[in-house]
């Protein structure tokens, strides 16, 4: 029996990656306890303080305890193992050559990489077998050549760098400067070792990926690219009545060279890609036209706008339509269910549907777990566990196209977020699940096991899919497994709730399809299970099921972790950036002259600029607020039209609170003065309301590009966390998620807050958001400053 326990085995292996054999462990062990050390000091989290003092406790005490990994094998010799395991090649080389403590740290930073690496590589597991074992070989022979380098490169190389508590991004920066400034001092073999360390860490941090070689398969570059994406309604195929909408839709985007910046630059800045891509949607029948049966294309354009209307009624997801499950239905398939002979298996995978909001398919791919420290490293898209330990269901957390690459640097000022999501088991259905979770716990001793088995699987498809069908005939009712697997993201929508909540908690996009309030939105989970109990137990009161007396509300815990965006910033980042514009701007503003003037008329527009970005959430576009009147003082409204959608048209009106409506009066008043004193350099015809001026008292405009150079924010995020931190704060002061949403601009079409027929209250809207508005910018500490006037 091995002296250490699985999660100490755990580690050394995904430190080591070790051969079978653990060849040349009893001469590199001290050695791995320096390395395990500094793997510690990188990033507790991954590599945890507790087992890596219990691996080294444990050698210390008995250091013969090491040969018990590999004295059932026999030793198989050094040959072969620099190419098959360099990481424990590298190991074995630094202590028969003098145990040097540089090499053994930037040995750590590597096998801390290539775990980053190969918890990404996950992701392909799944796909095309020839891609991941591309991707595979990708990481295999970038490893080889970073370990060779550790092993290789010289002693006075080494000497250059200062890895002592450095994170691995600040070693990647030491690496490159050594490559741009150092590179005529030292030996060719170090120069490539040292470009080889670099790139290895470059693409674990996905900061660039590696180059398509010369044989490997590219298209050819045209003029005009046309990508088309299909999208599928969200329609259901077993329904009795399908709509005219039963159709196909392309969006297809034209992009040539400015198109393909212009997505990078978006990308960039920290704005989703469904907000700003320009495209063409394109509606598509699903069968050609049947001729022989009298079909015309004129029957067909009015199938068009029978499809479109369709659309924009599912779109707005109003309660109480055809399409969605009443308590009638409930009740009768949960009574149905339980008369059914295979209730007990019958009913779980009912309440495995009702209480995740996701497909039969998933539902029957349940794994279960005793605790949560079984539970994978990464969880893959559409797989499931349960929790029998804290009575939870874990999933992995939906996440938007197109999502901004985090580097690692953005994390001390960002609200740190989880891969997966945790809610509690509805106590209600606890009985009902509680003869299957025993039945799989039995077999969870080490590991996950699914809940069901391959022949169970065969058998409840057919099985629930006649007992819906006898429903039906017998009660009338419109049960299918479409509609059973949406009723809980349509009742989470039930009273106005935030649709991004739903889709994180279902895990599924809404019918009109991608929602880019997703992508600047971090919630708490606890907020998350909050919402998720009330509307479980609805759903609960709608199926008649009655929670046992021995079960308590009060015993469900959940995490205040949160889930989404990362690129949330905290309130001391936000405040440390006003806090550092506002310290440029103090003093004598009548000694402003010459650069200074310059330096501070910058510096005040900026300072001007972020205060109406995260004040109304604006987008980093070009030449914001394009004149004063857009700002109706008086009412306490803001005109923004920052997103041009396909109808040309996607402008709003927002709230704007007394600090922001004083500082853009203020602003005006300074905007004034400049054109009088600098008449003779500023353009006569320049119209907008902010301005930079370059070296020659010349006005540049505001783009995103110029705000990032003025504002030096610390270790450059994006310029859009403004919308990341205004979505997230808002709804976490309890704002509606239709409010918030009408603040960020985030709705579709039949869905405009101020359309014709809209119950939207402007009156509401305003008092629930200025209040929370003006909690949020008190907080960080902007307030009104007065220019020169």
């Amino acid at each position: 029996m091995s002296p250490f326990s699985t999660p100490e085995l755990s580690l050394l292996h995904e430190a080591i990656q070790p051969r079978y054999d653990w060849f040349g462990i009893d001469v590199f062990q001290h050695d791995l306890l320096s390395a395990i050390q500094t793997l510690n000091a990188i990033d507790h989290y991954v590599w945890p303080t507790d087992v890596v003092n219990s691996i080294i406790t444990k050698v210390n005490e008995d250091p013969g305890v090491i040969k018990a990994l590999y004295q059932h094998t026999e030793p198989k010799g050094s040959k072969g193992i620099y190419g098959s395991h360099p990481i424990q090649a590298a190991l074995w080389q630094i202590a028969k050559h003098g145990h040097d403590v540089t090499r053994l740290t930037l040995l750590a930073h590597i096998i801390h990489m290539a775990l980053l690496w190969r918890n990404r590589l996950d992701q392909f597991l799944s796909t095309d077998d020839l891609e991941a074992e591309r991707r595979y070989n990708e990481y295999a022979g970038s490893l080889e050549r970073a370990c060779l380098a550790v092993r290789k490169l010289s002693g006075k190389a080494l000497e250059y760098f200062e890895l002592d508590d450095a994170p691995s991004w600040k070693v990647r920066q030491q690496l490159s400067q050594f490559l741009a400034e150092k590179i005529h001092i030292y030996d060719r073999h170090s120069i490539g070792y040292i470009s080889n360390l670099e790139r290895f860490i470059s693409y674990a941090l996905a900061m660039r990926n590696p180059r398509n070689t010369t044989r490997s398969d590219r298209t050819a570059e045209a003029r005009l690219d046309v990508l088309v994406t299909v999208e599928h309604i969200d329609d259901d195929p077993s329904a009795h009545v399908t709509p005219d909408a039963v159709r196909e839709l392309a969006s297809l985007n034209l992009l040539d060279a400015e198109g393909k910046d212009r997505f990078n630059v978006v990308r960039s800045l920290g704005i989703a890609q469904s907000e700003e891509a320009a495209h063409l949607r394109l509606q598509q029948e699903r069968h050609p036209l049947r001729r022989q049966q009298g079909d015309s294309a004129y029957l067909s354009v009015i199938r068009a706008r029978s499809a479109a209307a369709h659309r924009q009624k599912a779109a707005q997801l109003l309660p109480h339509r055809w399409d969605q499950l009443n308590e009638f239905d409930i009740r009768m398939l949960w009574k149905a269910a339980e008369r059914h002979r295979d209730s007990d298996v019958l009913g779980a995978v009912i309440a495995l549907v009702l209480m995740t909001g996701r497909s039969l398919e998933c539902v029957l791919q349940f794994k279960l777990v005793r605790e949560s420290s079984q539970l994978p490293g990464t969880i893959e898209s559409n797989a499931l566990y349960l929790c029998q330990k804290d009575s939870a269901w874990v999933s992995a957390v939906l996440t938007p196209e197109q999502r901004r690459q985090f580097q690692p640097q953005w994390s001390p000022h960002m609200l740190p977020t989880v891969d997966r999501l945790s809610l509690p088991i509805p106590p209600a259905l606890l009985p009902t699940l509680q003869k299957r979770l025993n039945s799989a716990a039995r077999r969870a001793k080490h590991r996950s096991v699914g809940v069901f088995s391959n022949d169970q699987q065969r058998m409840i498809t057919d099985a629930l899919m006649t007992l819906l069908s006898k429903t039906n005939k017998t009660h009338g009712t419109r049960l299918t497994l479409h509609r059973l697997k949406n009723h809980l993201f349509n009742t989470l929508n039930h009273g106005g709730l935030d649709i991004a909540d739903a889709c994180l908690i279902t895990g599924v996009l809404p019918p009109f399809g991608q929602q880019a309030s997703l992508y600047y939105y971090a919630p708490r989970q606890d907020g998350l299970a909050a919402a998720y109990q009330q509307a479980m137990d609805r759903i609960n009161r709608q199926a008649g099921i009655v929670l046992p007396s021995q079960v308590s509300l009060t015993a469900i815990t959940t995490t205040p972790e949160r889930i989404g965006s990362q690129l949330v910033p905290t309130d001391s980042y936000v405040s440390q950036m006003v806090s550092t514009i506002k310290s440029t701007l103090k003093g004598n503003r009548h000694e402003w002259a010459g650069d200074r003037l310059i330096q501070q008329h910058n510096a005040y527009t900026a300072y001007t600029a972020m205060m109406l970005m995260f004040a109304t959430g604006y987008r980093g576009v070009r030449d914001p607020l394009s004149t004063i009147t857009e700002i109706n003082a008086c009412r306490g409204w803001i005109i923004i039209s920052d997103k041009v959608d396909d109808s040309s048209s996607h402008s709003r009106i927002v709230p704007i609170i007394g600090i922001a409506s004083t500082q853009l009066r203020h602003y005006a008043a300074h905007a004034e003065f400049m054109r009088r004193r600098l008449s003779a350099y500023l353009d006569a015809h320049w119209q907008s309301t902010f301005f930079f001026l370059d070296q020659r008292m010349e006005p540049t405009q505001v783009s995103p590009r110029a705000l990032v150079r003025h504002l030096q924010l610390v270790d450059a995020p994006p310029l859009n966390i403004n919308r990341h931190h205004l979505r997230t704060r808002l709804r976490d002061l309890n704002v509606s998620g239709e409010c918030v949403d009408a603040v960020m601009g985030h709705w579709d079409h039949g869905q405009e807050p101020m359309s014709k027929f809209s119950s939207f209250s402007p009156t509401i809207y305003r008092k629930r958001v200025a209040f929370a508005l003006d909690m949020l910018m008190s907080d960080v500490g902007w307030e009104a400053i007065e220019g020169l006037a």
